[in-house]
């Protein structure tokens, strides 16, 4: 007979409540591997898991994952960037999206003034076309144009 139970993939969450709460966290089930002290940890590449070598520990506990709550700042922002300091006790991934997304956002949020934030502000927001990455080749192929 076999027991398996489902969980929810590891994913991001934002959260707010009436009563002025507000922050991130990241759930899911992150193993911790006993070999997550080499670079190749399996976090890069597959790894046979057949070899002892690569098996998982134990999880990151919950309250160990990830997370921040009323930020002094007024605001968290994630769009799947690391998310944690090198600091950071367990290795969570090495395959991050680029942080220039999370970039052009807090750019966005700290253009408006403190409380002033509106639906129509943050659907803009939402619906962010400008492209940093993009900026920097048109730079580059400006200077390059320039030079030839």
């Amino acid at each position: 007979m076999c027991i398996t139970t489902r969980t929810e993939p590891v994913n991001n969450y934002m959260y707010c409540d009436t009563a002025g709460e507000f922050g991130y966290r990241l759930r899911g089930r992150v193993p911790i591997r006993r070999d997550a002290h080499k670079d190749d940890a399996g976090t890069w590449v597959p790894v046979p898991g057949y070899i002892s070598d690569h098996e998982w520990e134990r999880l990151i506990p919950p309250n160990e994952m990830p997370s921040v709550r009323n930020p002094e700042n007024g605001y968290a922002v994630t769009c799947n960037q690391k998310i944690t300091t090198d600091d950071y006790p367990y290795i969570i991934s090495q395959h991050y999206g680029s942080d220039l997304r999370a970039q052009r956002i807090t750019a966005r949020i700290e253009q408006v003034p403190l409380g002033a934030m509106t639906v129509e502000e943050m659907a803009s927001i939402h619906k962010e076309r400008v492209s940093i990455s993009a900026k920097h080749v048109i730079k580059v192929c400006q200077l390059s144009t320039r030079q030839a």
